[in-house]
């Protein structure tokens, strides 16, 4: 996506002739398996940008730790959106903010060769404004054509197992505790 930072280039400890470090291979590694019997768990939010937000995002993804809920208020903060291994990549389109809400479209794009691939992208928001967050994950508007190139267009039931699903959180107000989603 335009405007976009490589998360390899977040890591200044990777191995010499490696693309990327440690925590990049381990989140890819997390994401080469897709859930062959229930949906991708939703996208998150973590607190921070760059770096700080890697970690975050390998806490969640490697760590199975549990993706936080509510953020204080004045907090930079950033969106973590990924999507399993399989025979497509899955560009991130647009990223658009209006109020309290977040639309994330993303485009799938057929692999020309069998090979297989994960990705993931950190998308910083910023500091937004107390509430709930709505974050909508959806395919883009723009007309994907893969059979034209006579590639194989992926499924609905593909992306519904392979894309990351919305979700909401909360920011919350000096001094105010929110419960729930």
């Amino acid at each position: 996506m335009p405007g976009t930072r490589n998360v390899a280039q977040l890591e200044a400890d990777k191995p010499p002739n490696y693309a990327y470090g440690p925590l990049v291979g381990e989140i890819r590694r997390a994401l080469a398996d897709a859930p062959t019997d229930k949906k991708p768990r939703a996208c998150f939010a973590v607190k921070g940008t760059g770096l700080e937000a890697l970690r975050a995002a390998h806490s969640v993804l490697v760590k199975n730790a549990a993706p936080r809920r509510t953020f204080p208020m004045g907090s930079d903060l950033s969106l973590v959106f990924f999507s399993h291994q399989a025979g497509s990549y899955v560009h991130l389109q647009e990223a658009e903010t209006k109020g309290n809400r977040i639309r994330i479209r993303y485009r799938i794009v057929p692999h020309e060769t069998r090979e297989m691939t994960s990705h993931f992208a950190i998308v910083p928001l910023g500091r937004l404004d107390p509430g709930r967050i709505a974050v909508k994950i959806m395919p883009s508007r723009i007309k994907q054509d893969p059979i034209q190139r006579g590639l194989e267009s992926p499924s609905v039931d593909w992306k519904e197992r392979v894309v990351c699903k919305s979700f909401a959180f909360v920011v919350a107000s000096d001094g105010e505790r929110w419960v729930g989603q």
